[in-house]
């Protein structure tokens, strides 16, 4: 990867990134955190032999032979299968307490994917389309992107050159009934609502793929215009619906816990802020009562949007981050990858797999899928208008402008200019990265108590 020196900043389109992206390259490194994965625990000893089975015996009494009855076969045969078993699992937990030993042994760098965070990519170059997978990874492509094969379970980190955690790959909870139960669920409400959605005039004109978005922070305290076109009222209640699934509550309630285990100062930062928040405004309405998020934008496959619409970096807030989570019915290996332009990352993306990201700074595509298949895809973001009615001194934008003081123009402008430096305590060093222990306890979050125990 090229040296991050510099060479992205002269493409940042916010000053906010700029100071950020700057602020990133000058920390101090940190101690090195030891690699996850976590060991597989010994296995139960096998149940007890039918020592107590009765036999028959004939011949001579020296030369006794054994003739069993179909029962006492059976619980022969079932002895052997669960010692056939215990033996298997045996090797397999050997096995994993040895790659674990040798993971431990290792240098720090395997702790996680190491990048080079900017280089001479231009933000200018993406366009509002879904690539193949030839056009950024490969010899023969315009980008020799590096590619990772990620598996969607497991969690990792992505650790920049100054030990800056800059995206989490934070994958789904080790659970056997986690894809076949709650994803599948989700793909369904997706794929009925992406049947349903009306799509505005504009997205058809452009063969831009449909979106829902919600949540208070989508328009609060920004000057958008609202959609007008004939659709609006039934996608608002296709968006209401889709957070009536629960297994769409639950793909909520884990990626709001893994951002609590990765980024604690962010996930504090926005829960308080919402407390703030709904204590103002009685009225307003968040996505799900369980995310700290305002905002949720889905997208229903097709080319993706970037430089119109709810997603772009101007809409989030620049230090937060947000939670990506993919669904739908396709072939992770051929399709469905997402790309990120700036870290030079293409990330095999499964669906039920979530990934936290900094959306506000880093620039992101999508791989096409095959044709037949469908990709969807979830977005939690927190919206840029709450943080400035904050700023404001709970006031509206228009509020501010017409009746602030010039001390308290003077005070926010230096607020803006120093707001990369409180960000920078929302962006983890790879010494704070959760233990173990902590993400051993992933799995079993929900937002309710029924999938808290399910999951």
């Amino acid at each position: 990867m090229p040296d991050r020196e510099g060479s992205l900043e002269a493409h940042i389109k916010f000053p906010f990134q700029k100071r950020l992206m700057q602020a990133l390259a000058s920390r101090d490194p940190p101690q090195i955190f030891p690699e996850e994965p976590l060991a597989e625990e010994l296995p139960p000893a096998p149940r007890p032999g039918y020592a107590h089975a009765q036999v028959q015996t004939t011949g001579h009494p020296q030369k006794l032979t054994r003739k069993m009855t179909p029962k006492v076969k059976a619980h022969e045969a079932a002895r052997v299968a669960v010692e056939r078993e215990h033996r298997f699992r045996l090797r397999r937990a050997a096995a994993f307490a040895e790659r674990n030993q040798k993971i431990n042994k290792a240098p720090p760098s395997r702790a996680a994917l190491r990048v080079a965070v900017g280089g001479s990519f231009d933000p200018r170059l993406i366009e509002d389309r879904d690539y193949d997978l030839d056009e950024v990874v490969g010899p023969n492509s315009a980008f020799r992107f590096r590619l990772v094969p990620w598996g969607g379970r497991s969690p990792r980190a992505v650790i920049a050159a100054d030990k800056s955690v800059v995206l989490v790959l934070g994958g789904g909870p080790r659970n056997r009934d986690w894809v076949p139960l709650v994803v599948a669920e989700a793909n369904e409400c997706c794929h009925d609502a992406a049947q349903r959605i009306v799509r505005s005039p504009e997205d058809l004109a452009a063969n831009i793929a449909p979106t829902l978005s919600g949540g208070v922070g989508q328009t609060f305290n920004e000057d958008v215009a609202r959609p007008n076109h004939s659709g609006i009222a039934v996608n608002a209640l296709i968006f209401l619906q889709l957070f009536c699934s629960l297994g769409i509550k639950r793909l909520v309630g884990y990626g709001n816990r893994l951002l609590e285990v990765y980024c604690t100062s962010a996930f504090a930062a926005l829960e308080h802020e919402k407390q703030e928040f709904l204590e103002d405004n009685n009225n307003a309405l968040y996505p799900c009562d369980s995310s700290v998020f305002s905002a949720v934008t889905w997208e229903f496959g097709g080319p993706h949007r970037y430089k119109t619409g709810p997603g772009v970096p101007d809409r989030l807030q620049p230090g937060s981050w947000s939670v990506l989570t993919a669904l739908g019915n396709f072939a992770p290996v051929q399709g469905g990858h997402i790309i990120f332009w700036e870290l030079g990352l293409v990330v095999r993306f499964p669906a039920g797999a979530c990934i936290l990201i900094p959306a506000g700074i880093l620039h992101y595509s999508f791989v096409k899928v095959r044709t037949g298949e469908h990709r969807y895809s979830m977005l939690q973001w927190a919206g840029a208008g709450i943080s400035r009615w904050f700023a404001n001194g709970r006031r509206m934008d228009i509020d501010f402008a017409v009746n602030a003081s010039a001390q308290e123009h003077d005070a926010r402008e230096n607020a803006r200019q120093h707001a990369h430096e409180s960000a920078l305590d929302h962006f983890p060093v790879e010494a704070e990265l959760p233990a173990e222990d902590e993400l051993r306890h992933l799995p079993f979050m929900g937002t309710d108590p029924r999938g808290a125990a399910e999951a």
